[in-house]
């Protein structure tokens, strides 16, 4: 746990950063220590603090007085974790119920997969297929990742969004409820993203996102799983349907379980794109 006074402190720093203008680099430079301080127990307040460190360290001309930073480089993560301690996302704390942990555990297991042209996944439950989507990488993809159909630069892209996708569209099914919660992937990336919220500046849009369901839930992925392509069956085809060089169809063995449809990816499906500063209460 974090001390009740540094939190407070906390606070009052963060009030008081956010109503300048402008702030001298050894301040920002002890707030954003502080702020990675208790990211280590709030993991979710990661991904939103790296433009603290761009702001110190960033080379470029910002036409700030001489050691000094403009409060707008770092405007959006002062406001967001205004947000975050207000509990606008979230509370600080979280409740576990005894009797959970008498219960005998569900199984819960994400199968994922992407490809240049497509986006899957696999919920099963106590090891038998029970939903699973498809989801074709569209325009709007596109230009909020900045990334082609087609390209296999993109996969990484691909891959992290699949797993942003499951994580909300079944969040229902892992976020209150204690369970063996297991995500499987055969890429890499996506996996250290689900348990460090740690990413390349490329994906930090994704790792907001996801960061931002942690806050809402009781609980978060318990085990992650790197397998290989090849064992990674179902996934690998549902993500191929779109493949316009080849043919795939729905494997047999989902045969049993739903179809789902997933949300259309415009920029509102992207809570930390459609962000507007909240107040104090």
């Amino acid at each position: 746990s974090i001390k009740a006074q540094f939190m407070q402190e906390f606070v009052e720093a963060t009030k008081a950063a956010a109503a300048k203008n402008i702030i001298t680099k050894k301040a920002l430079q002890s707030y954003a220590g502080k702020a990675n301080h208790i990211s280590n127990l709030l993991k979710a307040w990661r991904p939103f603090l790296d433009c603290f460190w761009a702001a110190l360290y960033d080379k470029r001309p910002s036409r700030a007085p001489l050691g000094m930073v403009w409060t707008s480089q770092v405007r959006a993560a002062l406001d967001w974790l205004s947000c975050f301690l207000a509990g606008h996302h979230g509370p600080l704390r979280k409740r576990w119920e005894v009797r959970s942990y008498a219960q005998d555990l569900t199984n819960i297991v994400f199968h994922l997969d992407a490809s240049p042209f497509s986006i899957a996944a696999v919920l099963c439950i106590n090891d038998e297929p029970w939903e699973f989507f498809t989801s074709p990488l569209t325009q709007d993809d596109v230009i909020i990742h900045r990334r082609k159909i087609g390209d296999s630069k993109g996969q990484q892209t691909w891959e992290s969004l699949s797993l942003l996708v499951a994580l909300t569209v079944w969040f229902g099914y892992w976020s209150s409820s204690r369970c063996a919660f297991t995500i499987k992937s055969d890429n890499n990336s996506a996996l250290v993203l689900a348990a460090t919220l740690k990413s390349s500046k490329g994906l930090n849009l994704i790792a907001k996102e996801i960061a931002l369901l942690y806050c809402k839930a009781q609980y978060e992925p318990r085990f992650l799983q790197h397998v290989p392509g090849v064992m990674n069956v179902a996934a690998d085809a549902l993500s191929r349907l779109n493949d316009p060089s080849k043919s795939y169809t729905i494997p047999a063995w989902l045969q049993s379980a739903r179809q789902v449809q997933v949300p259309t990816r415009k920029r509102d499906f992207y809570k930390t794109l459609a962000f507007a500063r909240c107040k104090w209460d």
